[in-house]
């Protein structure tokens, strides 16, 4: 590979199955890993959408539940006073025995950051160049806007969309990407601005943007993701080499998420003979194996925040700060008719709330169901777990109601009200108003595939963040689902 004096870091290549190729900027300044705790975006225009099924086709999970990361209610000993005749609440300390809620030690994350440059030396002597010394580097950028070729399709926005969900999944709201307007001209890497993201699918790599690539590797090559020198990030696809349109293909959404690290700052490779299955490996080979982000180390590693300078080949665990490798967790249950319940809650370590939800899938679409034929209008009541940006927990009521017809709606969360950091709540009325005490969101209904939710749609009025959820019970006797706000991650359910 050529060295590209334009780039600050090493520009990372995915292969299929060759090592990747990189170049380092000139040896005066070496390449620099950057956190996303060291940017900033304040809001987000990706709706999430219900994220899939639990126990082959019969729960429907919105966050991380339906991937095994939550705790289920028995997992958790201790019951809250804010239990009732409706609810039921448990909280407590949880780590997952299988390891499914990526809660990684200290010690673990520290020999994986330290793979990075393990890595970077293999590479450079199997090109014959110069080792950059990886460095975490500060920065001052306050958004990271994704920013989308126009003649992106909409099967390529589908798949853009489902990788920057779940990259979202593992980093708090202030860090989140966003979507921003489309690019009118195809861009060029050097012009990126800083603070955006460019990406662009190609057929082949005859494209200006693509880097001059060696003749006997390109035809290995996937994608290319990196930064430029004012701190803008670039992602190109090559959709020939992919050989896939399918926004739900695990390997386009594996080569995406890859690439578009890259260009978030993450401007190395994971040695793949230590971490063989992580995203960041160089090169696809086991990309089956590829899991959420948000319950791996590469997402784990979102979460770290190191002082700037610090050399990767020189890390310690006290350089990671206070580190929590066991979450606190809250876990509500809802029961509804026929011996059916939904779970929802969250869970909260390394500064980053995680909310989740799920409940058994209904037996037809909500137009469909006979028992709401004749009615114009439904509405649900429950309640709402989680916690602030801070840790705080917090609690309170939760109202959905849909127009059967228009197939739109609205949610209130109600009596909102928070305890200590990583504490029990309490007896409704014992904790302190969270802000104004309550949210509203409008919603639409959505399909993703065969999954039928509802999702906040930003209209003017609305409170900040999002709403995602999806209707449970067999005749949509509830709702469940999570909402993200700047100072809160909570999931919540409701029943007919």
């Amino acid at each position: 590979m050529k060295k590209l004096k334009n780039l600050i870091g090493i520009l990372c290549i995915l292969y299929i199955l060759a090592s990747c190729g990189g170049g380092s900027t000139n040896g005066e300044n070496p390449p620099t890993v950057d956190t996303p705790h060291q940017t900033l975006t304040l809001k987000n225009e990706i709706m999430p959408v219900p994220t899939g099924y639990t126990d082959g086709r019969d729960h429907i999970g919105i966050g991380p539940a339906f991937e095994g990361e939550s705790p289920d209610f028995a997992d958790l000993g201790q019951t809250s006073e804010y239990s009732s005749n409706m609810l039921f609440v448990r909280y407590g300390n949880w780590n997952d025995p299988r390891g499914r809620d990526g809660s990684a030690t200290a010690t673990e994350m520290v020999r994986y950051l330290r793979s990075f440059q393990e890595q970077e030396n293999k590479e450079a002597q199997e090109e014959g160049r110069e080792s950059g010394t990886l460095r975490y580097s500060a920065s001052d950028i306050k958004d990271r806007t994704i920013r989308l070729d126009q003649s992106t399709t909409d099967q390529e926005r589908q798949a853009v969309a489902r990788v920057v969900r779940e990259i979202n999944a593992a980093l708090p709201w202030e860090f989140r990407l966003v979507l921003g307007t489309d690019i009118a001209q195809p861009f060029e890497r050097d012009g990126v601005p800083k603070g955006e993201i460019h990406i662009r699918f190609t057929n082949g790599k005859s494209s200006t943007s693509w880097p001059d690539l060696d003749e006997d590797n390109q035809g290995y090559i996937l994608g290319v993701g990196g930064l430029n020198a004012m701190r803008g990030g670039f992602v190109l696809i090559d959709t020939d080499a992919t050989e896939t349109s399918d926004p739900s293909s695990a390997f386009l959404q594996f080569v995406l998420t890859h690439e578009l690290l890259h260009a978030m700052g993450i401007v190395a490779h994971a040695d793949p003979d230590q971490y063989p299955n992580s995203v960041l490996a160089p090169t696809s080979a086991n990309w089956q194996n590829k899991r959420p982000i948000y319950t791996t180390l590469d997402g784990e590693a979102l979460l770290v925040n190191v002082p700037p300078g610090t050399r990767v080949a020189d890390l310690a665990t006290t350089d990671l700060g206070p580190w929590d490798s066991t979450g606190f967790h809250l876990v509500g249950v809802l029961d509804l008719d026929g011996n059916q319940e939904i779970q929802f809650g969250a869970g909260f370590r390394n500064g980053l709330g995680k909310p989740w939800a799920y409940g058994p899938t209904p037996g037809t679409t909500i137009q469909d169901n006979p028992s709401l034929t004749d009615n114009l209008r439904a509405t649900w009541s429950g309640y709402l777990l989680g916690f602030s940006a801070k840790g705080n927990t917090i609690a309170g009521k939760s109202e959905i109601a849909i127009d059967l017809k228009s197939l739109s709606g609205e949610v209130h969360f109600n009596d909102l009200e928070y305890w200590g950091i990583k504490s029990v709540p309490g007896r409704p009325g014992t904790g302190t108003l969270w802000q104004d005490g309550d949210l509203g969101y409008t919603l639409a209904i959505v399909r993703e595939g065969t999954i039928e939710g509802f999702v906040s749609t930003s209209a003017p009025g609305d409170d900040p963040g999002v709403v995602s959820g999806a209707f449970v019970g067999r005749a949509h006797e509830g709702t469940a689902g999570i909402v993200k706000h700047p100072d809160l991650s909570a999931g919540f359910g409701a029943k007919r």
